[in-house]
């Protein structure tokens, strides 16, 4: 799908190339206390996010990026959050390289997946905090829910699901976001809407109880899967984004994150 620039919406911003053949479009916000970095799910594309990104710019600096296979990044297989989360480690380091504010990186579905999994796997003291929109705690739970609409037996399912796992480069008993987000310790939160149609209605909670950090919560939104627009849940993310935001500004009132000092560190109390 065709979303239009950035412009078109509101935003201007610039196109950035990441490594690897990774397209993103940054707007820059001088008086902003965080950065934002929105992810998006299977099947979409940074321009997905508008709804979120114009809510939030230019109150915060905004990025949002194409995962490998989407938008116009390089061609790549699925792998549901495994080689995503490298693509979201490098744009969270680009962002630690040309601008200072602490990071909020906010992932829907497959977007939220490979935010936990990069936190967990190549953990960034810039990152502040982390939002998760209807994402699983499992890619097989999906699978499995998958099957079932489909009246396709598991035992049938399962095996195909291998080989495309082999194809993809991604292991459904590895990196798993509910395992990996055991080892996040930055304030955390999982919204999902309680028709989630995709991903068990459980799992935003689930997510947050296993979160070991000691700001890690869940919320639910009146809606569907995957609604950028849904009012209720651009509050929950909204609400989230604000208090990191009081969280920097105390910070570089206190003398830790001056604005032309180094990066702050991950869980300051709001």
């Amino acid at each position: 799908m065709d979303y239009g620039t950035p412009e078109e919406h509101g935003i201007p911003a610039q196109d950035v190339q990441l490594p690897n053949g990774i397209y993103g479009w940054w707007a820059p916000s001088p008086d902003a206390e965080v950065a934002v970095l929105l992810v998006h799910g299977r099947s979409r594309a940074a321009g997905w996010m508008y709804p979120i990104a114009a809510k939030l710019w230019p109150r915060t600096s905004v990025m949002s990026i194409d995962l490998p296979g989407h938008g116009k990044s390089r061609s790549s297989f699925v792998s549901y959050g495994f080689s995503e989360s490298v693509v979201v480690r490098d744009a969270v380091e680009y962002l630690s390289k040309i601008q200072r504010k602490p990071i909020v990186v906010i992932g829907i579905s497959m977007g939220g997946a490979s935010a936990i999994i990069a936190q967990a796997n190549y953990p960034s003291a810039r990152v502040s905090g982390i939002v998760t929109i209807g994402t699983y705690t499992d890619i097989k739970s999906v699978f499995v829910g998958v099957c079932k609409t489909l009246g396709m037996p598991w035992a049938v399912a399962k095996p195909l699901l291998k080989l495309a796992g082999k194809i993809g480069g991604f292991n459904m008993k590895d990196n798993r976001p509910v395992d990996c987000v055991q080892h996040i310790r930055v304030p955390f939160l999982a919204v999902q809407g309680d028709t989630d149609e995709l991903v068990p209605v459980g799992s935003a909670k689930k997510l947050a109880k296993a979160c070991t950090s000691k700001q890690a919560g869940y919320a639910y939104y009146h809606g569907l899967h995957d609604e950028p627009s849904n009012k209720e849940m651009f509050a929950f993310v909204n609400n989230f984004v604000l208090a990191r935001e009081a969280a920097a500004e105390v910070a570089r009132f206190q003398g830790q994150m001056p604005a032309e000092a180094a990066p702050a560190t991950g869980v300051s109390a709001s």
